[in-house]
């Protein structure tokens, strides 16, 4: 049974700013505490209701399903505003260093991209480089860690609440292909993780355009996968306080990303197989969270 979601209107929303749909989201978490221990998910349920989406008399599921689309809303708010209006007003002591910025870029790291020839291709690391393949950006590998001590330092439940959401949140994205992969033309520029492939009414890379639909809103869809509840009793493999097996599961898929070049992306071909990735992803990402959820106190 489908279960019940928060939805939202998002307007005039950033290039970047795309993830799993809320659905998605949803889905993902509520698997994940499905395979916590029954008193560890009692209390995170507990935490959960804290949050500012639990209004109204509603499931663990629904707050579940809420919280890990709560970041989406709140990205461009300062983390010092978010916490003072949200929280307890202390943003937690991991955190202080990043609590003038706001959490967009918390969403995303440009870690790989496709070269024309298809080839896979490592970020720059060197930020200020201006070498091909483009430099790393996004801070999705940055913040991970930080998100276990932060939720250990909290002490204020409502602080708690808002903490888990990120990492409700955060294991999604990095298990969506074009939140950690990009493409890059002949003159090294990059499509912004998609944003820049446009589907319709035009298709393809489209370097410097906003298109008004894109290879990476087809895949915040789902394909079709978010329409049912995920199911996964899995074993994760790895360390659940890093993302890089998040990547790794990204790289598997790389070069099935983005369409071939005689292959549209609203085709049924790549809508099958697109959506036999998602449904592979999701569930490793549920997966991770859920051993993430295990190690915290």
């Amino acid at each position: 049974m489908k279960k019940a979601l928060f939805i939202f209107v998002l307007v005039f929303w950033p290039v970047w700013s795309w993830a799993w749909s809320a659905a998605g989201h949803g889905d993902i978490a509520i698997a994940a505490l499905e395979q916590v221990p029954e008193k560890k998910r009692k209390e995170f349920q507990s935490i959960l209701m804290e949050g500012p989406w639990a209004k109204g008399n509603i499931s663990w599921k629904t707050a579940a399903s809420r919280a890990a689309a709560w970041p989406d809303r709140i990205r461009d708010m300062p983390l010092r505003k978010l916490f003072g209006q949200y929280g307890s007003g202390s943003v937690p002591p991991a955190l202080q260093a990043y609590r003038k910025d706001s959490t967009k870029e918390w969403h995303y790291v440009n870690a790989l991209f496709i070269d024309t020839s298809g080839r896979i291709l490592e970020a720059t690391q060197n930020a200020s480089a201006k070498s091909c393949p483009p430099a790393q950006e996004g801070m999705m590998l940055e913040i991970w860690p930080h998100l276990f001590k932060a939720y250990e330092q909290a002490k204020d439940p409502r602080d708690k609440a808002i903490v888990l959401s990120f990492i409700l949140h955060m294991v999604g994205d990095a298990y969506q292909p074009l939140h950690v992969l990009g493409s890059v033309d002949g003159g090294c520029r990059h499509d912004r993780g998609g944003n820049g492939f446009c589907t319709a009414p035009i298709v393809g890379f489209q370097a410097g355009l906003r298109c008004r639909e894109s290879l990476h809103y087809l895949w915040d869809q789902g394909f079709g996968v978010f329409a049912d509840d995920i199911s996964s009793k899995a074993r994760f493999s790895g360390d659940p306080k890093s993302l890089t097996p998040a990547l790794k599961e990204v790289r598997k898929v790389a070069e099935s990303v983005y369409p071939k070049k005689s292959e549209s992306p609203t085709s049924e071909s790549y809508k099958n197989r697109s959506r036999k990735h998602v449904e592979t992803v999701a569930k490793k990402a549920s997966e991770h969270l859920a051993a993430a959820l295990k190690t915290l106190p």
